[in-house]
């Protein structure tokens, strides 16, 4: 039989981190773009073009592929995710009508991109087995909701289905706005970055672990939600000392210049239990090491 995945959102920064490790396990691997605006997809994808929210896409995309597997990314762009209720819903709608297309159409595993958000924040270890699920963003509350209706439908496909929460991801292709790729930015052009004292400690993973771990999903049989992060607790604070000294301008961090979003919990760290446990699963990247790696690529991409 051969393996087919259907990956959404290839383009985007999980998306071209998966390539390798589901070419690996010998998927043939197709993926979505919204449209075709002459950006390249990633080596080893097969591109096809669909606004998944407009009505009918997606099936009609499922059906042009047949695909065995389903790995959905896709999701609002980063900029609307929190503060945009009718871009999260619709998402969430287009989520739930690409499952009931993938089921329908005799798909065997899906795997869902979810989000740490979707967890009440106001505990620190959070944890698939004890973690109540209470989002306190409408992105949290949009995600929770396609876990909830795809978790509820899993016995559709013969293979069951995973949702993946992801926690703070870095490395290669993160949009700007972002913590990492905006220290990285500011050091290159050898301008000033303010950031808050820094103090807030995150669950930070190399991307390229989390498409690892995103790959064996779809192989496996673990069902159900998984935690997808280092399970260690990182200073803001400490990942721009780090990138700052790999650059070699550690004078342009400009630390209490920004104040903390207000309710911003102190401390977020995943359990990895699952994720060691049942997909015996270990970071090929210490922090530092893949603090290095990101930042030599966004070099490589700011003199490119």
């Amino acid at each position: 039989m051969v393996k087919r995945v259907l990956v959404t959102g290839v383009r985007g920064f999980v998306g071209r981190n998966v390539i390798a490790p589901l070419r690996r396990r010998g998927f043939e691997i197709h993926g979505t773009a919204s449209r075709d605006d002459g950006v390249e997809g990633p080596t080893g994808a097969r591109l096809h073009y669909g606004d998944l929210l407009a009505s009918g896409v997606a099936a009609d995309i499922v059906a042009a592929v047949a695909p065995s597997h389903l790995l959905h990314l896709a999701w609002a762009p980063s900029g609307l995710r929190m503060r945009d209720p009718a871009e999260n819903q619709a998402w969430a709608q287009a989520s739930i009508e690409l499952f009931d297309a993938f089921a329908n159409l005799g798909g065997q595993r899906a795997v869902f991109a979810g989000t740490c958000a979707e967890y009440d924040w106001s505990h620190e270890l959070l944890s698939e087995a004890t973690t109540p699920s209470k989002p306190m963003t409408v992105y949290g509350a949009a995600k929770n909701a396609v876990r909830e209706s795809v978790e509820a439908a899993s016995g559709r496909l013969p293979a069951g289905s995973a949702w993946a929460r992801l926690f703070f991801l870095y490395g290669p292709y993160e949009s700007s706005g972002r913590l990492v790729p905006d220290i990285c930015a500011g050091l290159i052009e050898g301008r000033t970055v303010e950031l808050t004292e820094g103090r807030q400690q995150r669950d930070y993973l190399h991307a390229e672990d989390a498409a690892e771990v995103l790959a064996e999903l779809l192989e496996r049989d673990l069902r159900g939600t998984i935690n997808v992060g280092s399970g260690e607790a990182v200073a803001v604070r400490d990942i721009a000392i780090l990138l700052g000294a790999r650059a070699g301008r550690p004078d342009l961090l400009a630390f209490g210049r920004r104040p903390m979003a207000p309710g911003d919990p102190l401390r977020l760290v995943a359990d990895t239990t699952r994720q060691s446990r049942e997909l015996g699963f270990t970071p090929k990247y210490r922090l530092e090491a893949g603090l290095a790696q990101t930042l030599d690529w966004w070099r490589a991409e700011h003199h490119g």
